[in-house]
């Protein structure tokens, strides 16, 4: 992923917002007001919020998590999981286990016959 795509995603910091409140329900503002804004319009925060005459958010109050909110968590970590290299990388390693395995077949096959002789 490039650093342009990394900056566009937010996925991280919904991750961080909801877990934050998946845990808890404490009231109370965000310096995150946009995006929880957007969370609480999705309906998985419930909340209230202020907004200027642009629609831009000023303030919010986080009252909790829905379950669509804990199902979207859940999402998105399971996506930040699937997205990290290690993970990527396993799903290669029977195509290289396969491949390691046709290259040494040969010393495999002289091997047992001279251990037969």
């Amino acid at each position: 992923m490039s650093k342009a795509t990394t900056r566009m995603d937010n996925r991280r910091d919904y991750i961080q917002l909801l877990s934050k409140y998946a845990t808890s329900t404490r009231t109370g503002t965000d310096p995150a007001f946009t995006l929880l804004g957007e969370l609480i319009d999705a309906k998985l925060l419930t909340g209230s919020l202020v907004r200027d005459m642009a629609f831009r958010t000023l303030n919010v109050q986080v009252t909790g998590i829905t379950v669509e909110g804990r199902l979207f968590l859940h999402r998105l970590q399971e996506e930040e999981r699937q997205d990290r290299l290690l993970h990527k990388s396993l799903k290669y390693v029977p195509i290289l286990i396969g491949y390691i395995a046709g290259l040494l077949s040969p010393l495999l096959t002289d091997l047992i016959k001279t251990l037969l002789n």
